[in-house]
């Protein structure tokens, strides 16, 4: 499974916010996981914000800061190295395929 998660029921030390979102792995497993390592950081930044718009406007603009981070090169380095960290596995269908060339 790609999916990472975080959740948090004293979100910002406050026990009347709570934090739960799922990150799915269509991006690779690394990237639902930086997600889980960084996604309450940068909303908590744009806490500011709240309060000054729609709130889903205050949510999309913080899922894009989190594509803005991924792109940086700090982001990279840290994409890479969870790859390194943990390879992906081979879909189970390509085991069988490598399996049946292998046999000839």
């Amino acid at each position: 499974m790609e999916d990472s998660h975080v959740a948090n029921v004293n979100y910002m030390g406050n026990k009347n916010k709570a934090l739960f979102g799922v990150f799915d792995g269509h991006g690779g497993r690394e990237v639902a996981i930086f997600c889980q390592n960084h996604y309450e950081e940068i909303l908590s930044k744009d806490m500011a914000m709240e309060g000054k718009g729609e709130q889903q406007e205050w949510l999309r603009q913080s899922f894009l800061k989190v594509d803005d981070e991924i792109r940086t090169p700090a982001g990279q380095d840290e994409i890479g190295d969870l790859r390194r960290d943990q390879p992906p596995k081979k879909p189970a269908i390509l085991n069988i395929l490598g399996e049946a060339t292998n046999k000839e």
